[in-house]
């Protein structure tokens, strides 16, 4: 019987990661969560779309691993028929294209702190740094809008600040709902 596919990561891990990092659950967890959001973000799935279905299931009770394991590789498979994917191709695919990438993964972790799914916030640029800022804020608005005092025109400057870029008068709006919202010490941790 050949191997599996499960067991032909395994040496993979090991060569990039080490015992530890491959052994690790919540990084595993984290690694996991942002490759189903890149398919679905490629998939036409939007950010809203997103933050719905994570509040759905974390106010729904926990599940069982080895049954969710299921329902993601069943899922995984009905994505694939309705896009015209081959899930076990891709699979194949992208494993000969990691062992190519070893050592670009390993200095890409190494820049991560322990436990964290994204990179440092001292290491993102002005870019990222703002955009970051605005979804943060921009996702509390939505939905504790009226317990802050935020009226509807600052709600809406505030979603209509995504994918904008930074300007004075945009910050000066985010700066005063953060505030609001008990937010404001996110500027300083970008130094703003």
């Amino acid at each position: 019987m050949s191997e599996t596919f499960q067991s032909r990561v395994a040496p993979w891990m090991q060569a990039c990661f080490g015992p530890e990092i491959s052994g690790d659950k919540i990084e595993r967890n984290h690694r996991f969560l942002e490759e189903a959001l890149e398919l679905v973000q490629a998939n036409g799935c939007t950010r809203d779309e997103a933050h719905e279905i994570v509040d759905y299931v974390f106010n729904r009770p926990v599940g069982e691993i080895h049954q969710e394991i299921g329902g993601v590789m069943v899922t995984t498979a009905a994505l694939c028929l309705a896009i015209g994917e081959d899930m076990h191709k891709a699979a194949e695919t992208e494993l000969a294209r990691i062992w190519t990438k070893v050592e670009q993964i390993r200095a890409k972790q190494a820049a991560k702190p322990k436990h964290s799914p994204c990179l440092k916030l001292s290491e993102m640029g002005p870019t990222m740094e703002w955009s970051y800022l605005v979804a943060k804020i921009g996702r509390r608005v939505g939905a504790l809008s009226p317990f802050f005092g935020i009226n509807d025109a600052e709600r809406d400057a505030v979603a209509a600040m995504q994918g904008q870029p930074w300007t004075s008068q945009r910050e000066q709006t985010l700066r005063a709902v953060a505030q609001k919202l008990g937010l404001d010490g996110l500027f300083v941790e970008f130094g703003r």
